[in-house]
């Protein structure tokens, strides 16, 4: 691995370092994401029309001022892979780039590690709860696209009819303190558990009851596939990817984003009913087997590189 300074606004336009470092690796594929597309784009042309490819992973922002530099950088790239089939759409027919090169690869999680099996109850232990417990979580940036306060609000109406519920949200983020304000205003700050980043998220996963995905926007959410192969009863935003990845509502729940009625009552259907959570577990874990391994993802990647090479 090597680090190549490229800072600033100027180098999207004349990236020598890059383009210098690229000519003395020469490399069969350059892969970008995020923010450097043009940037390494023009600078794999500069080094000699290496292959480029793009992985889009979230929705582009609004405003011709955004997408023109999107439209350049497609010019001087190979493929175009986007994580969702709407991510997909909104490049082709918002950003206008050919639909010949743009293509749709989920994004891939370890079955393996990520699995009904883990689970320790080492969740509960730590937040001095017991099986009792009816643990609600969501893992998440504390960002406004995720749209946490959805789901505490909903919490906080189904703490008062069912006091063994507890919420327990892991990430971190810029709305940290909004949302901790946002929990003491509701007084359900003895029910509600920020535990902050978390390196091994799977023991935290198979200790919950049920996964909540609330986001305004997503792509192909890495938190809800882990979530699903690890036997976690879902719930998503139809938003984005999210009913993809849910097959339509046949392997977790969709509610409408910003519903919170609606989002109370689907954790209140799935932890009043065995039956339900049994169902979405089963039906979640079977579908990010089939359609979201690491393997499936890592061979459609490679399809791509040999077709460039």
């Amino acid at each position: 691995m090597a680090l190549v300074p490229a800072p600033g606004v100027l180098t999207n336009v004349w990236p020598r370092a890059l383009a210098r470092w690229f000519a003395t690796r020469r490399p069969d594929v350059v892969h970008v994401h995020s923010g450097v597309w043009l940037k390494a784009a023009r600078a794999a042309r500069m080094a000699g029309r290496i292959p480029v490819v793009h992985t889009v992973h979230g929705l582009l922002d609004d405003g011709s001022r955004i997408e023109r530099p999107y439209q350049r950088a497609s010019f001087l790239t190979d493929s175009i892979v986007t994580v969702s089939q709407s991510l997909r759409e909104d490049l082709t027919q918002r950003v206008g780039i050919p639909e010949s090169k743009v293509h749709t690869i989920v994004n891939g999680i370890d079955t393996v590690r990520f699995a009904p099996s883990a689970r320790t109850n080492a969740l509960r232990r730590r937040l001095h709860l017991d099986d009792s417990h009816r643990l609600i979580g969501h893992v998440g940036r504390f960002a406004p696209v995720k749209n946490q306060a959805m789901l505490i609000d909903a919490f906080a109406t189904i703490a008062r009819v069912l006091p063994s519920a507890r919420l327990v949200l892991v990430g971190d983020g810029p709305l940290r303190s909004a949302l901790e304000e946002r929990v003491a205003e509701r007084q359900i700050q003895d029910l509600v558990h920020f535990v902050g980043e978390q390196r091994d998220l799977a023991p935290i996963l198979c200790d919950l009851d049920v996964f909540v995905l609330c986001s305004f926007s997503e792509g192909t959410s890495i938190a809800l596939l882990e979530a699903m192969a690890s036997g976690v009863p879902c719930i998503a935003t139809d938003v984005g990817g999210n009913s993809a990845v849910l097959d339509g509502g046949a392997s977790g729940a969709l509610v409408a984003s910003g519903d919170v009625r609606a989002l109370d009552a689907t954790i209140s259907r799935i932890l009043g009913s065995s039956e339900d959570a049994r169902a979405y577990s089963s039906a979640g874990r079977t579908r990010a087997q089939s359609r979201y391994s690491e393997d499936a993802m890592v061979r459609q990647y490679e399809a791509i590189y040999d077709s460039l090479v």
